[in-house]
């Protein structure tokens, strides 16, 4: 009976200190709940998105003037933690996708903390293999407590909305995932999407 006490003991343990990943179905086991694919005005066609193995694989990206096609989810961020952003990526044809995680909202609350943007922004290249990528970083402002769930509900009416009528600008400041992939000519594949806090 001891012996039985212990290994439950252990077991919660484990439990209490593993990792919660901020980054609903990262691993595609739901197909694209939660994910979002953003066609910008400029951006002339829409992707083939298919779920094979875990992952997603957006194909038939043509290259624009600038990555207006984005595959995005909302998170919620709470300045002063760290935390560490990890995926894998493919790419299969020609140019690079770039990441930006930061604000993606630009209402009247937003103060000087979110101008800048973006905690992470940077061109993600892969010569046709599956390639890890980890980032590190630390919130400078509280994604707003209602943003992700409105988020969530109005893109997936997948209406146009102009600047001038902004249904997020009262839950600002904002804060999402995206990979844009507007520079890529071929097919772009992620799995494994992982966002935790770091322990001090």
């Amino acid at each position: 009976m001891k012996k039985l006490m212990s290994l439950c003991l252990v077991c919660f343990t484990s439990i209490g200190f593993a990792e919660e990943n901020l980054i609903r179905n990262g691993n595609f086991a739901e197909e694209g709940l939660y994910w979002h694919v953003r066609l910008h005005d400029h951006y002339g066609i829409t992707p083939n998105v298919s779920y094979v193995e875990g992952a997603v694989q957006l194909s038939g990206l043509q290259p624009s003037t600038a990555p207006y096609l984005g595959f995005v989810q909302a998170v919620e961020i709470q300045e002063g933690v760290k935390y560490k952003l990890s995926f894998d990526l493919k790419i299969e044809g020609e140019g690079a996708a770039v990441l930006r995680l930061g604000s993606i909202t630009a209402g009247k609350n937003n103060s000087e903390k979110t101008k800048e943007n973006h905690f992470i922004k940077g061109a993600l290249k892969s010569a046709g293999e599956w390639t890890s990528f980890e980032y590190e970083f630390t919130g400078v402002y509280d994604t707003h407590r209602k943003f992700v769930k409105t988020w969530d509900e109005l893109m997936g009416e997948d209406k146009k909305r102009r600047k001038k009528d902004n249904p997020f600008e009262k839950y600002s400041p904002g804060t999402g995932i995206v990979f844009a992939l507007g520079k890529v000519k071929g097919t772009v594949s992620l799995k494994n999407i992982s966002l935790t806090e770091v322990a001090e």
